[in-house]
């Protein structure tokens, strides 16, 4: 009988062990993101803490500033939500992926459209604005000819800025609507500039935002909320 009960308990010992459960993911730390949505690529720095399932921190950006984020850690799948502050109020985002190691990658939901996201641990995309030094090396002087495209709609526009480090202003010269006055920034080789412009006695607010490289940018601009697309410029050789 002896014999007998150490062979069940032998048994159990071998047959029973617990089986390793699959934990959920840690997302702690710092986190290099970059967003892309119609071809263009939006950096982005997470800083994260995990507590159980659940994630929170702050992501920012120099496009947009910083703003807290939130969400869940389910074995290898997260979740993240935070609210973006653009040029018509606050954009509610909705992101989903997966981790693998110190890797992350998934899709966003902006309401008005969807992207893919990228995020590696680790390293920071730096947030800081860069000094007069480094704007001053991507120099945005000079009359740019601009190519804009909306749905069933495309323009070419003539834009002239003036820069003094990191600020930019000029004008914004419509074929079609006449000159308006403009301002905005160059932050490293990131632009964002925004102007007034009157079309059949409506006042609409229209903003660009997009990257520099040497005599040629790129990027996104709406009108207003009202219709959105993108653009591309060459600087005019004097």
């Amino acid at each position: 009988m002896q014999t007998r009960a150490l062979i069940f308990m032998f048994a159990a010992c071998l047959g029973i062990a617990p089986v390793a459960t699959a934990q959920d993911a840690d997302v702690s730390g710092t986190w290099t993101a970059t967003f892309n949505t119609n071809g263009q690529d939006h950096p982005a720095t997470m800083t994260l803490k995990t507590d159980g399932a659940k994630a929170t921190g702050t992501i920012s950006s120099v496009e947009r500033g910083e703003t807290s984020i939130s969400g869940t850690v389910s074995g290898k799948t997260v979740t993240f939500n935070f609210t973006m502050q653009g040029e018509n109020g606050a954009t509610p985002i909705a992101m989903t992926g997966d981790i693998a190691g110190d890797a992350m990658k998934g899709t966003f939901d902006f309401g008005n459209g969807t992207g893919t996201w990228t995020a590696k641990r680790g390293g920071t995309q730096s947030q800081e604005p860069p000094n007069k030094n480094d704007a001053a090396k991507t120099d945005v002087t000079g009359t740019w000819t601009f190519a804009i495209e909306l749905a069933n709609i495309t323009a070419t526009p003539t834009v002239i800025f003036k820069q003094d480090g990191e600020t930019l202003t000029g004008e914004y010269q419509s074929q079609q609507y006449g000159k308006f006055p403009l301002k905005g920034t160059l932050k490293g080789n990131a632009i964002a500039f925004n102007f007034e412009m009157a079309i059949e006695g409506n006042a609409i607010a229209v903003s660009y935002e997009g990257t520099v490289d040497g005599d040629s940018m790129k990027g996104e601009m709406s009108y207003g909320g009202m219709a959105d697309g993108t653009f591309t410029a060459q600087r005019q050789k004097k």
